[in-house]
């Protein structure tokens, strides 16, 4: 960020007001802001870093006042470094004062006069404009668009179009017409998973880093290469902290107390600061962005949200509350907004048909012309000569004509809606060939049917019988060139959304993906901001090159109170919404966290609340179920002056249309491949399930699914093709969900679960959630039963004579667990049926824990495995304890040569283990087991994760000693930790040259390390789970000797001192080796030879241990 330092004799107001304006104009500014630092000693090394760091030295000057010893040893500081000087003088006429004379500055340096007589406005903006010709701008994004007199009206009308089509939205799921509200009035701040921390000195940042997720340690580098190639710009950081450095401040002072005090030598009294990034945070410190989220988590919201205040900034008379002030961070003034919806742009005519062919600007330029600029060459007309104006009032003519009784009524108000959205979609958006085209269809049908019912034609009814537009009567405006200049030179903020709801054809994924690659780095090779949204797990296939990727953190509390608040002030007054909000969060106690993670989890919460004065659904199927309901059912009922859903369907159930819609969710959702989008949905498919609707049960389908479209929120119409009318499901939550309805019905046609198991082998990544979600359909049909026979059934290959590496596919065991799971199927005693199904479950999912080799199994998968294991009683030899509740190690023998031969555990002592020692009567707390140790730690430390199968964490070395000791004592034998070198054995045998258990390299996916090395060091794939797992579930990382999890996990005390080897002396407090790496450690940090030292008394989240004994023991 540009940075200015302000030299004054003293802090006026007027002084004061040109420290405002600086600042409004995004400046950093480093001046004496208290006067507190009066030791000359101090702030002469306060003024020589200060001056430093800045761009310019403005230099306030009032006529009358001497220049100080302090303000010479500044300007002179200035000098020395060659920094520009800009004199600043107040209140003085034309010629310069006599200080810049004994300042030396009088011919070196431009003066900027501030007088009496001159506007204070034109003095700031001389004063810019200077420091703007000196190069000394806020960023290369800050100078305004110069623009002739014709393009600046023409940017006026795309602000304005732009705002129109993604502004608005329609909460069907909450009110009970079809009404619009304003984005920004929903919209909620959403928080990322990335974290800043700065160190400041009266709110100057000294040092500032980031880390990712809750417990990182690991931290972002500014001299890293992700932050270089995705050009990270740190002047939102700094704006951010010094708006809470003074938030913090306001809260002391009124509070009285002062828990900081500025201190320019003792280190110890900085401030040092924590806060969590938002989404506009990062959007503004990064200009190659990639924003990754869930379904539903608000990625597009938040996108928009910014597009939406950048063109509010610049909408002249914009009177919504959109402009540039509501960000917090933005540091760029003002871009130029463009907004692409991925899926759009390549459906359009716009985008180059054969696969082969490259996307360039020009076809982007070629769909926004087509899509939003599109215009009448008439310009605006009033309402006598709007000829959609005339055809509103030949449709309520026509209404009042043949009245609500009349027979062919209902069809009159079909074809009336499709033209009041045609005639909304122009007013919008533009006209265009496919709009007019389909207008005309419309009109031609109103023209026969009221020449048959009222024996006029719905043209002689309007005004006039206007001839329809076609596209060679719509030319374009040139202004189109502008923003494809403005984009090139680097003054735009793109938007390209949705990255993973692209259509493609059927095994044409990678053909597409390099489309859009290379559309990607054309845009990137120019200077404008680019911002990519896309799901999680669907990005891992592209990673952009050059682009940074924050994920969307989950819903704080904080965050769904101010959701819900907003969506209840739709339809209700302030204090009426705050009441019903407190009702509303005291109902999600019972509901699962996942469906508290998303916003629109929240919003169909908030449907469902309002909708139903009954027990809010506490899963995920359940809560589709219930908003399928409410849309399709009670809802559409209560609509006014519009035909409810059962009139529409004639005698076609409701529930029949959903088995309709749930073929059509399957048939989709199979053709989709391995991508992760919202397809449009093939004619053809339409016209097996709905369009012969109108063969089999008299049903218009056209006007069934345009309805469905409008009013209900689970189709999307996205506009014609030479085909028809398009449609796609509105979010891929429904389509999944409609998908298990229908492989639900499948199998109980077929008698088994055998259909499930197919399709979870075939394709996991495609059908992992609508197979996750049968369960759901099942306890739906009052068949709960079932389940357990849905968990038989995927087993059922998993037999006692499969070995782990011949088993066909871990996919159904790791659906199986991750079913009994979610559904609390671990949870208590199961006995007979259940039992025998339970136990058969955990032998497989110990089998899938020890294959090797096979790369289909993520770390993710991994987890979720070891996860269930520890549910339902992790039974695996050296994880639990015994009957006598004494950990049971499983020990590895080890010989060598060059050693006396000894044991060691196969794992990690697990939290299970070490839990029985603090919870025994004889254990931590016993003073025996710390007799001779330098340091006695009476409280243990609190263990991150704590499923039983974990390794323990949170573990100092004397607690690590202590156990030892007591464990000692139950064996009967010694045991203790190894030394540095016992441990390095262990880990390489006599491959001298390895640098890891399994050879020299590191191999992606062998261990729980931060593969991705996003805040140092270098990349080695793309885990980082962000916490510990249970152990033994990487069988890759098996060292020559048969040991398990040496790197990764946790780092593991060693009894070797660190500066000291020889030293085995347990009774002096010196630092101790860790050897492995933890979860949060890079490949590097993980070679066998690395080492780390603590002080014996440290504890970390990433910090275990295990232990070995001597033979024979």
């Amino acid at each position: 960020m540009t940075s200015l330092f302000i030299s004054f004799e003293r802090e006026t107001l007027k002084v004061t007001s040109l420290i405002e304006g600086l600042r409004e104009e995004k400046y950093r500014l480093w001046y004496d802001r208290e006067g507190i630092l009066s030791d000359n000693n101090k702030w002469q090394k306060f003024a020589e870093q200060a001056i430093s760091k800045a761009d310019a030295v403005i230099l306030c000057i009032e006529s009358g006042v001497s220049i100080s010893k302090r303000v010479c040893d500044e300007v002179d500081i200035a000098i020395s470094q060659r920094k520009l000087i800009v004199p600043v003088v107040f209140e003085v006429p034309g010629t310069p004062p006599q200080q810049l004379s004994d300042l030396g500055l009088q011919e070196k340096h431009h003066c900027q006069i501030f007088a009496e007589d001159r506007n204070w406005g034109s003095c700031m903006r001389d004063l810019i404009n200077f420091l703007a010709c000196e190069g000394v701008v806020v960023t290369r994004h800050g100078l305004d668009l110069e623009r002739e007199t014709k393009n600046r009206k023409n940017y006026q009308v795309y602000l304005h179009r732009l705002i129109e089509s993604i502004g608005n939205l329609h909460p069907i799921f909450i009110t009970n017409d079809s009404s619009s509200t304003y984005l920004e009035d929903v919209y909620v701040q959403l928080p990322t998973e990335m974290t800043l921390h700065a160190k400041i000195d009266r709110s100057y940042i000294l040092e500032w880093w980031l880390s990712s997720g809750l417990n990182a340690i690991n931290t972002i580098s500014t001299t890293d290469s992700a932050f270089s190639d995705a050009k990270w710009d740190a002047s939102p950081m700094d704006t951010l902290v010094e708006q809470e450095y003074h938030k913090h401040t306001k809260r002391t002072k009124k509070q009285g107390r002062s828990d900081y005090i500025p201190s320019m030598d003792d280190d110890s009294q900085f401030l040092q600061k924590s806060f969590r990034l938002l989404i506009e945070d990062v959007a503004a410190a990064c200009s190659r962005l990639v924003i990754l989220g869930g379904p539903g988590t608000g990625k597009s919201m938040c996108v928009r949200y910014l597009v939406l205040c950048l063109a509010g900034e610049q909408l002249l008379h914009c009177t919504r509350n959109l402009n540039l002030n509501v960000l917090r961070t933005w540091t760029h003034k003002t871009l130029t907004p463009v907004y692409i919806e991925w899926s759009s742009f390549v459906s359009s005519n716009s985008f180059p048909d054969e696969l082969e062919i490259q996307p360039t600007l020009r076809h982007l330029m070629d769909y926004l012309k087509k899509s939003l600029l599109s215009y009448d060459p008439a310009g605006p007309r009033d309402e006598a000569s709007d000829f959609l104006a005339d055809y509103e009032f030949g449709l309520d003519k026509l209404e009042s004509r043949i009245g609500g009784q009349h027979p062919r009524y209902q069809e009159y108000l079909v074809y009336e809606q499709r033209l009041r959205e045609n005639i909304q979609k122009v007013r919008l958006w533009g006209d265009s060939a496919d709009k007019a085209s389909n207008r005309a269809e419309i009109i031609n049908y109103l023209n026969s049917l009221s020449q048959d019912v009222i024996g006029e034609s719905f043209n002689e009814l309007s005004r006039g019988t206007p001839a329809v537009a076609t596209s060679s009567e719509m030319p374009l405006p040139d202004f189109i060139k502008e923003i494809e200049a403005d984009i090139v030179e680097g003054k735009a903020l793109i938007v390209l959304d949705g990255l993973d709801e692209i259509p493609y054809q059927q095994n044409k994924l990678n053909l597409r993906r390099m489309q859009l690659k290379s559309m990607v780095a054309t845009l990137s090779s120019y200077g404008s901001r680019i911002i990519v949204t896309s799901r999680i797990y669907a990005y891992s296939d592209w990673e952009l090159p050059g682009f940074f990727s924050v994920q969307l953190a989950p819903l704080r509390n904080h965050d769904i109170r101010s959701i819900a608040n907003k969506l209840f002030r739709i339809t209700m007054k302030p204090d009426d919404a705050s009441n019903e909000t407190s009702r509303f969060v005291d109902t999600l106690t019972t509901i699962d966290s996942d469906l508290k993670n998303s916003p629109l989890f929240i919003t169909l919460l908030v449907a469902l609340f309002q909708g139903k004065n009954q027990e809010m659904p506490s899963q995920e199927g359940e809560l589709f179920k219930e908003i399928l309901l409410l849309l399709l059912g009670n809802w559409t009922q209560r609509k006014s002056n519009t035909p409810s859903l059962r009139e529409m369907l004639g005698n076609l159930s409701i529930e029949e249309l959903i088995e309709r819609l749930a073929t059509i969710a399957y048939k989709v959702h199979a053709q989709l491949g391995t991508e992760h989008a919202t397809p449009i949905i093939p004619v053809d498919l339409l016209y097996s399930y709905m369009f012969r609707l109108g063969l089999e049960r008299a049903v218009d389908a056209v006007t069934l699914l345009h309805y469905l479209s409008k009013n209900t929120g689970i189709l999307l119409s996205i506009g014609k093709s030479e085909n028809g009318d398009m449609f796609r499901f509105a979010h891929r939550s429904f389509q999944e969900y409609l998908s298990s309805i229908y492989i639900a019905e499948q199998c109980k046609q077929r008698g088994n679960y055998d259909y499930v198991r197919e399709l979870i082998s075939s394709n996991p990544i495609l059908w992992r959630i609508p197979c996750l979600l049968i369960p759901h359909v099942l306890r739906d049909k009052n068949t709960p039963h079932e389940i357990w026979r849905l968990l038989e059934d995927l087993i059922s290959e998993c037999t006692d004579t499969v070995t782990p590496d011949s088993l066909k596919s871990h996919w159904p065991v790791w659906l199986a667990g991750k079913i009994a799971e979610r559904e609390r199927l671990t949870t208590g005693e199961s006995r007979g049926y259940e039992g025998f199904v339970l136990t058969k479950l955990q032998s497989c999912l110990g089998k899938v824990l020890s294959i090797s080799g096979k790369t289909d199994i993520s770390q993710n998968e991994r987890y979720d495995i070891g996860k269930v294991l520890a549910l339902s009683g992790d039974k695996r030899l050296g994880v639990g304890v015994d009957a006598n509740g004494i950990a049971q190690i499983h020990w590895c023998e080890i010989k060598s040569d060059d050693q006396e031969p000894f044991f060691i555990s196969l794992y990690p002592i697990t939290y299970q283990q070490y839990l029985s020692f603090l919870t025994a009567k004889d254990g931590h707390n016993d003073e025996i087991w710390w007799r001779g140790l330098y340091h006695r730690q009476d409280v243990p430390g609190n263990q991150t994760n704590k499923s039983a199968n974990a390794p323990v964490d949170n573990i100092s070395w004397y607690d690590a000693l202590v156990f030892c000791r007591w464990l000692s004592s139950k064996f009967g034998y010694e045991v203790s930790l190894p030394t540095e070198e016992q441990w390095e054995l262990v880990a390489r045998a006599k491959n001298q040259t390895w640098n890891y258990p399994w050879g020299e390299g590191y191999i992606s996916g062998y261990a729980n390390i931060d593969e991705t090395a996003r805040y140092g060091g270098s990349k080695h794939g793309p885990n980082y789970l962000g916490h510990t797992v249970a152990v033994g579930i990487y069988p890759e990382s098996t060292s020559p000797y048969g040991v398990m999890d040496l790197i990764g996990n946790v780092w593991e005390w060693t009894l070797t001192a660190y500066t000291f080897p020889n030293n085995y002396d347990l009774s002096i407090n010196i630092t101790r080796v860790l050897k492995g790496g933890g979860w949060d450690s890079t490949a590097s940090q993980c070679v066998i030879g690395a080492r780390m030292g603590l002080d014996p008394f440290s504890r970390s989240s990433n910090i275990g241990f295990r232990i070995c004994k001597r033979m024979g023991s």
